[in-house]
């Protein structure tokens, strides 16, 4: 066993032994950091931490808007359903070889700052002065991209529908005979 040699420490070790109250507060300090599991998506998972800025985002911009805010449960229940969908297309994707280079992600927020008649550089100045990391946009820019990917690989190897397979399903009982555009 080493012998804790620095006086300070000794002292603090001393404090922390001598005293619960002290000793359980250091405790809590450390426990409120810890982060909890949400939800399991196939090998990988969503934090609570994830969940928490999900709902924030949500919520200031809904109150930005002026909306009326649902109760909280189901904010929580809908927000988690759409990171988990999230996530598991972007497990899809690199599971089918979809990636994004950091050159189409700059070309991208290039395109993106040029639509709003801005510089790339001020682009990033907003983003940051509305409370969101930069690297955290780019890296969601980047999922966008390839979870978009995704979406027109699996519409591109679809078969069309014919005229035939349309006229069979409208005059089916399953649509109870309305008008259908």
């Amino acid at each position: 066993m080493r012998s804790i040699n620095h006086p300070a420490a000794w002292l603090l070790c001393t404090a922390l032994l001598a005293s619960p109250a002290a000793s359980t507060t250091v405790f809590a300090q450390t426990t409120d950091k810890l982060d909890s599991i949400v939800a399991l998506v196939d090998d990988d998972v969503i934090l609570r931490s994830e969940l928490d800025i999900a709902i924030k985002g949500i919520v200031d911009r809904m109150r930005q808007q002026g909306a009326e805010l649902p109760p909280q449960n189901l904010l929580e229940k809908q927000v988690l359903e759409r990171l988990i969908i999230r996530r598991l297309q972007l497990l899809r994707a690199a599971q089918t070889g979809i990636r994004v280079s950091d050159s189409e992600i700059d070309q991208s927020l290039i395109m993106l700052a040029d639509q709003n008649k801005l510089s790339l550089m001020q682009l990033r100045q907003l983003i940051e002065a509305d409370g969101e990391d930069f690297t955290e946009f780019r890296q969601n820019i980047g999922e966008e991209m390839m979870t978009e990917r995704l979406r027109q690989r699996v519409v591109n190897g679809m078969d069309p529908i014919t005229e035939t397979e349309i006229d069979i399903l409208l005059a089916s009982e399953d649509l109870g005979g309305g008008e259908y555009n």
